[in-house]
């Protein structure tokens, strides 16, 4: 017998309720957001001989993730910054919310980001979603018409519930990708946060945390090329992963 998950049970609810899942169409874009940049460079290992900032990474990192999943033709790949630029936390926000994905299709937010520790112990990788209770504003008093078309008709609380479920699985399909590229990493799990980008996001957005760059044998991780491009990979079929 199939298992049925509890987004596939929230659709079935809903739809005997009346309230369609505005998030169950099929995925045409995602947009990437590389954590930190320009002078803002996030967190700083001085653990080889120059230091490893965590700006260069996230941007490294999202460029190898968009690379894979471009090769699948269908989707269209964005990104929050594609250089050394500081992007503040609102315009990553409104550059996410501003994507109109098509009629007939939806998008998805991941955020890039590495962990650090003032200690060497902490290490592994998790993957952060906003908190449960927080209310995404859908539609404010500017907000242009596809937007409006989206969701007026939706019910706020449950779309707001299916927000949350489908955040947790696309959390969940990215941690347990990264797990099988990398079983002798530490997985952190999936954690709740409150995280600006993720609260205001209209499309199931998570926040990667790929490691820690104060420990010294994720340092060594980091700061190679080939790994880099494991991980993107890794991340990439997690997300390819939870679109079909």
């Amino acid at each position: 017998m199939r298992r049925i998950t509890l987004t596939v049970l929230l659709i079935l609810i809903c739809s005997l309720l009346g309230a369609s899942n505005v998030f169950a169409l099929p995925v045409s874009t995602v947009i990437l957001d590389a954590g930190h940049g320009g002078y803002d460079p996030g967190a700083v290992s001085y653990l080889g001989d120059e230091p490893l900032l965590e700006k260069d990474l996230t941007l490294s990192l999202a460029f190898r993730v968009g690379d894979v999943l471009k090769k699948e033709g269908s989707l269209e790949v964005l990104y929050t910054r594609t250089d050394d630029s500081f992007i503040s936390l609102e315009q990553r926000l409104e550059l996410a919310n501003s994507v109109f994905p098509g009629s007939n299709s939806s998008a998805l937010f991941v955020s890039l980001h590495f962990n650090s520790s003032p200690v060497e112990d902490p290490n592994g990788f998790e993957v952060l979603v906003k908190e449960g209770p927080r209310v995404v504003p859908f539609i404010t008093s500017d907000s242009p018409q596809w937007r409006v078309s989206r969701f007026v008709s939706s019910r706020l609380k449950v779309t707001q519930q299916q927000l949350n479920l489908e955040n947790l699985e696309l959390a969940r399909s990215v941690m347990d990708s990264f797990s099988r590229t990398f079983p002798d990493l530490r997985s952190r799990g999936v954690k709740e946060q409150d995280i600006y980008v993720l609260n205001g996001s209209l499309w199931p957005s998570i926040l990667f945390e790929g490691g820690f760059i104060s420990n010294t044998t994720e340092y060594r991780f980091l700061s190679d090329p080939q790994w880099l491009h494991k991980a993107g990979q890794a991340i990439a079929e997690g997300i390819l992963d939870y679109i079909e």
